[in-house]
């Protein structure tokens, strides 16, 4: 009974509308009301009486909702042949949303006012307008008023509107469906102004070819300014980030398959995590295998004489270790560092190691490379209170990205 009464007076509106200005009122029997996240599957066909449809729905409160639009099935010949959509509302506030070409979707975050109806015209047009479409139509709420989420795969969540909520120091593992109705994942952290966070993210599974092609990221603040510019990353590559945002509040992670490339709607399989830094963990020497330490915020604390046995493990995720040691003027320190095992196929296989001061713009000692079974030293002082940062890592190669190595170390005051 409430859905027919919302229904009629949904109807009734756009028939009266909340003006005087007849452009924007279509006639009743042009119009297909829509409810909030309910699927409307739909066609145009090639009857010269169903070359557009009009499609409404009736905001009942101040909201902002996601309206998406995905072209399933039609010509390809290019911008021509593209779904044409005309957006806007019964007081005449037009909404920007791109034509949707087939195989892909076209999202919108917008703002409504109580009574306001948001109007929405699906048409072809150009050369091939007398083609068969295909499409389907759906209007969202907000991620934190009522919308229906799928526990597994996190979807929908493919704008702000609709991100998934996430927490720090929590790894997500998700992936992007082949086809055109998941080429992009977007999710909401709180994040405090400041502090330097690290972002470790992983393309386990997707195209290789290049990484032109590859899974693209996007880190941006509640305004969408970027907080890290865009990256992509091929199958089986990690990337390790520290970021320090300058505004508190919720900002968004955007995963998307790379738009405007043969590659695009491809499937991928990712992980990524958002991490506070290791000194604000309510145990710093928590973790597996001293893990995560990929970046200098994460680095695992070790004091001097401690012999530590760890390794690079098989598999994307695991290029970079890193330790931090604390130094003190007037004293000189050794560090000592044994490849134990990992491949021997050239120099480019080595394990490699670094150090550097904290904010990694000091070098204690540059990049070297240790064969297996062999032992570099190096000798360190400073003349100030300060943190060494001891890198270990490889170097991926073409074909062996998942190589293991191996290692042991010891830092000792001489």
């Amino acid at each position: 009974m409430i859905k027919n009464i919302m229904m009629c007076l949904l109807l009734c509106l756009l028939i009266t509308g909340c003006n005087k200005d007849e452009k924007y009122k279509p006639e009743l029997n042009d119009v297909i009301p829509i409810e909030l996240q309910s699927k409307v599957f739909d066609i145009l066909t090639t009857d010269v009486n169903d070359y557009d449809k009009t499609y409404a729905f009736l905001s009942n409160t101040d909201q902002t909702v996601t309206l998406n639009i995905s072209n399933l099935q039609g010509p390809t010949g290019g911008v021509n042949s593209a779904l044409r959509t005309e957006v806007k509302t019964n007081n005449g506030r037009l909404i920007e949303l791109d034509d949707v070409a087939l195989n892909n979707t076209v999202w919108a975050d917008i703002e409504l006012v109580t009574g306001e109806t948001l109007i929405i015209t699906l048409s072809t047009y150009g050369t091939f307008r007398d083609d068969f479409y295909e499409f389907e139509i759906e209007i969202l709420p907000n991620t934190d008023n009522g919308l229906i989420v799928n526990e597994d795969t996190f979807e929908p969540n493919d704008t702000n509107n609709i991100a998934t909520n996430i927490n720090l120091n929590s790894k997500i593992s998700t992936e992007l469906l082949i086809g055109s109705l998941d080429q992009s994942d977007v999710f909401k952290v709180d994040l405090q102004a400041g502090i330097t966070y690290s972002l470790l993210v992983t393309n386990s599974q997707g195209p290789s070819s290049s990484t032109i092609g590859g899974l693209r990221f996007l880190l941006t603040d509640a305004n969408n300014n970027p907080v890290i510019a865009d990256f992509d990353m091929k199958q089986a590559m990690s990337s390790n980030l520290q970021f320090t945002p300058r505004s508190s509040g919720f900002h968004y992670l955007r995963i998307s398959s790379p738009p405007s490339t043969i590659y695009q709607n491809e499937y991928y399989s990712y992980e990524f995590a958002i991490w506070e830094p290791r000194a604000l963990w309510d145990n710093p020497f928590s973790g597996d295998d001293f893990e995560p330490n990929e970046t200098n915020a994460l680095a695992y604390e070790i004091d001097v004489s401690q012999i530590l046995n760890s390794q690079l493990t098989q598999g994307a995720d695991d290029y970079l270790d890193s330790y931090a040691l604390e130094i003190f003027p007037g004293t000189k320190y050794k560090i000592s560092i044994t490849a134990s095992d990992g491949p021997n196929r050239s120099a480019l296989s080595n394990l490699r190691f670094m150090v550097t001061d904290d904010s990694g713009g000091f070098f204690f000692a540059p990049e070297q490379s240790i064969y297996v079974s062999q032992t570099k030293t190096i000798e360190l002082t400073t003349n100030i209170e300060q943190v060494a940062i001891i890198k270990l890592y490889y170097v991926p190669t073409s074909g062996h990205e998942l190589d293991f190595h191996a290692y042991s170390m010891v830092a000792e005051v001489i």
